[in-house]
């Protein structure tokens, strides 16, 4: 089946009509793949949050997909924006660095590296994360308003100020019972 390659497909249609990009992702070291909220974030949104050159990204798609792939050698390295949105070194205030969007879920990676990510999310009233696992330790910390986080069958509200570590292999979901930002921290196992 024919589809439109376009920044504003979403990760999960991507990956439903062309399962073989799911090891281009992978090799890229994107952390898309069983996402859970892969349904809402478009090809723009993994350029631009992952620092990424968003027509690199495409190109290298229609790559794989016409099958003249070359060998990716940790390739998004070469996929890295020159200017870096956090500024290593440079102070930068938290809550100021993403915005709510009406009725959405904005993401913004601040740090990604093999040994764990730092983002930053804004939830808008209403929205939220189904129930899922990862499989490593995560930290939420509550930068703006309040959420109603699940885990392992016990619902609990965080506030701003507060945060909650959340155990590998456990099920978790969040809640925006009104719009809330949090900076979540998932560090992996070496």
């Amino acid at each position: 089946m024919n589809f439109y390659l376009s920044p504003e497909i979403s990760v999960r249609e991507l990956f439903n009509h062309e399962p073989k990009l799911i090891e281009l992702f992978m090799d890229l070291k994107l952390d898309c793949v069983g996402c859970p909220i892969d349904e809402f974030h478009t090809l723009a949104d993994v350029a631009k949050e992952n620092n990424l050159d968003l027509d690199h990204l495409l190109k290298k798609i229609q790559k794989t997909l016409s099958g003249n792939e070359e060998t990716i050698n940790d390739e998004k390295e070469s996929l890295m924006n020159e200017k870096s949105t956090t500024g290593k070194g440079t102070p930068f205030n938290l809550k100021q660095s993403v915005d709510y969007a009406s009725d959405s879920v904005v993401s913004k990676t601040l740090l990604k590296k093999n040994i764990g990510n730092i983002t930053l999310f804004a939830f808008d009233k209403g929205q939220g994360l189904s129930e899922h696992t990862a499989p490593y330790d995560a930290a939420i910390y509550i930068l703006d308003g309040d959420a109603e986080i699940t885990l392992g069958g016990k619902s609990k509200n965080v506030s701003a100020g507060e945060m909650l570590i959340m155990p590998a292999n456990i099920p978790h979901s969040l809640k925006a019972n009104v719009p809330f930002k949090m900076l979540l921290v998932m560090i992996r196992e070496e």
